[in-house]
């Protein structure tokens, strides 16, 4: 599956995931009681992302209640780190499909967990979108609030990379302005920022979490 997500051969990809969600028909009750978990968990993160990097966000939201019913069932059954990385995909579909309180909603089982020890990036990335996703709604006021408190999260963890400082000072930078054409400014200047950054094979890690460059691209184009 990882193979043919890399490739783009999309058909292939979801052909796998249904043949892999069709081996608990196989096992036994004892072999099934250890796979189940793992298979729906690594399943629907594949076709999370395959939605997610096809830019096909509102067919992945038609998934949701499925997935939503099997963390119901498998609750017990599913790592805290595993839930993580499902729940910032999550995140991530509703805030590509243009969801944003959703996607807010998403993140928040991450960023309201006690259990900050497991998963550090994906707690990390998932306050760098949820940064994004308030901004998109407009919650100037809260958005200054949190943006210093992941300021303040990131710090403690020392796990300050150039782009967390870039995308910090240019949230804070943007919810501050009110003006349309020193916004748009400001977005170009990040676009230019990040684009730096990214091109340094140092930090080339985050794209694989959010597409920064896209988002600012949509922004600056006024596009979806």
């Amino acid at each position: 599956i990882d193979d043919c997500t890399i490739l783009k051969k999309d058909k292939e990809a979801f052909g796998l995931i249904e043949k892999m969600r069709s081996i608990p028909e196989m096992l036994s009750n004892t072999e099934l009681a250890d796979a189940e978990a793992k298979i729906f968990i690594y399943s629907c993160s594949a076709e999370l992302f395959l939605y997610a990097g096809s830019g096909k966000f509102e067919e992945g939201v038609g998934i949701v209640s499925s997935i939503e019913n099997g963390l119901r069932k498998l609750e017990d059954k599913i790592s805290m780190d595993s839930k993580f990385v499902l729940y910032y995909n999550l995140g991530y579909l509703y805030f590509g499909a243009g969801r944003y309180p959703k996607a807010i909603f998403w993140l928040n089982k991450i960023l309201n967990s006690t259990e900050t020890l497991v998963a550090e990036d994906i707690h990390c990335f998932s306050r760098m979108l949820n940064l994004l996703a308030h901004y998109e709604v407009g919650n100037k006021d809260l958005l200054r609030y949190i943006t210093k408190s992941a300021q303040r999260f990131i710090y403690k963890k020392k796990m300050l990379h150039q782009y967390e400082k870039s995308l910090l000072a240019y949230i804070l930078k943007l919810s501050g302005s009110g003006i349309e054409k020193k916004r748009m400014l400001i977005l170009k200047e990040f676009k230019n920022e990040i684009q730096k950054i990214f091109n340094s094979s140092v930090e080339i890690q985050p794209m694989q979490y959010f597409d920064f460059a896209s988002w600012l691209d949509s922004k600056i184009l006024g596009k979806t």
